[in-house]
């Protein structure tokens, strides 16, 4: 199915009085790009925020970094419901060869400006602060082309492969009774709310050059925080998720994995958990991170992982 967009569109055209090109471009994605639902803040009461998805393209004159056109359009969320983007207004461009870039992005319903990623320089797109907890957030994709309009006039149309410049990884605890259980044992009710903190302990990719698809820059000092609900039930859960800037070699990201009870009591600690990532592959480590070993941190868990772990973590890379 077609998906067309609706909102607002800022075009900067050439400026050369000449015969344009009507140019329409449709827009293929290789996965879903979901609405996203709207929050709640209450720091100053309650808020609700909506998010829209944003499609952005430059067209550049080939050999040239300069951008011609710059069109900013807000998709239509109503019929956001596949892999697949009609742009409802053509770029208008001179008759000449172009090469094209497009990203797409989440952005507040009020405003077409950045709201996750910072992209006015297409060659350095990089991470807004602060970090957003919700990994949903920052899903994005990318995609370039190039196209000859020399000889072109009237309407002409062009196709763009999108791809997730991303990598997302799953931390996955497979010891959820034998956590309860010690906490049942030292006399707590075991089920219930927990708070996840996650550390990158040394440098996260930041920022990427969305027309070579290369990282550029890294940056220390990244964590997130997440909530998560144990119940008897339950034999593994999910601490921890995120997505990460990467490119189509495989690297490793360094991570610390604590668990509190929500009132900075800590409950476990996981340090220099090693974590292969690439871009458009999913890492899902699954390990006993909650119960491994007893250690000083206020009566819980303290785990510690290190080169010579000797695989009790399963680490298993899919595409």
């Amino acid at each position: 199915m077609l998906l067309f967009l609706g909102g607002c569109i800022h075009q900067y055209p050439d400026e050369t009085p000449t015969e344009n090109v009507s140019l329409e471009m449709e827009l293929l994605l290789d996965g879903e790009f979901i609405p996203l639902p709207a929050i709640t803040k209450t720091d100053e009461g309650v808020v609700n925020e909506s998010y829209a998805s944003r499609v952005i393209v430059e067209a550049r004159r080939a050999g040239e970094s300069v951008s011609t056109v710059r069109a900013v359009t807000i998709v239509n969320e109503e019929k956001l419901t596949g892999a697949q983007i009609t742009l409802p207004s053509p770029l208008i461009l001179n008759p000449a060869f172009y090469d094209l870039t497009v990203w797409v992005d989440y952005t507040r319903t009020e405003t077409l400006s950045d709201t996750y990623y910072a992209t006015e320089d297409f060659c350095s797109v990089s991470y807004l602060l602060p970090y957003e907890d919700d990994y949903c957030r920052r899903d994005a994709f990318y995609g370039n082309a190039s196209v000859d309009l020399t000889e072109q006039e009237g309407e002409y149309k062009v196709r763009i492969n999108l791809k997730r410049p991303l990598a997302y990884y799953r931390i996955i605890a497979t010891d959820v009774q034998q956590f309860l259980n010690k906490q049942y044992a030292n006399g707590h009710s075991g089920i219930g709310e927990y708070e996840i903190i996650v550390n990158y302990q040394y440098f996260l990719v930041t920022h990427l050059n969305i027309i070579t698809g290369e990282p550029i820059n890294s940056a220390p000092g990244f964590s997130y925080t997440r909530q998560i609900k144990l119940t008897d039930s339950m034999a593994e859960c999910e601490l921890a998720a995120d997505y990460l800037l990467a490119d189509d070699k495989s690297s490793i990201i360094t991570v610390s994995l604590a668990v509190t009870d929500g009132k900075e009591v800590l409950l476990s600690r996981t340090t220099d958990l090693e974590i292969p990532y690439r871009r458009g592959y999913t890492t899902t480590v699954e390990g006993a991170f909650l119960s491994r070993n007893s250690g000083n941190a206020s009566g819980g868990i303290n785990v510690g992982v290190d080169g010579d772990y000797e695989g009790e973590i399963n680490i298993n890379v899919s595409h």
